[in-house]
């Protein structure tokens, strides 16, 4: 299982660095989002994308000031 998850590991950094520093970002955003929309839809709360990627941004001082996914 361990060489398993390094294996994926060593790809996701192989495919880093063919995409610029704010694609990363707004792509980790993007999966944050999803995980916290899922969340909270499980609890019965609804949240906007994009209220949710407004504060993932906010929080971790992503400097993606301009950032929409919509």
């Amino acid at each position: 299982m361990q060489k398993r998850i390094n294996y994926k590991f060593g790809q996701l950094n192989a495919i880093e660095k063919f995409i610029s520093s704010d694609d990363t970002k707004a792509l980790f955003i993007d999966i944050l989002s999803s995980e916290a929309i899922a969340t909270s839809a499980i609890e019965g709360e609804i949240l906007q994308r994009s209220s949710v990627h407004s504060s993932i941004n906010k929080i971790l001082k992503l400097g993606l000031e301009d950032y929409s996914a919509e």
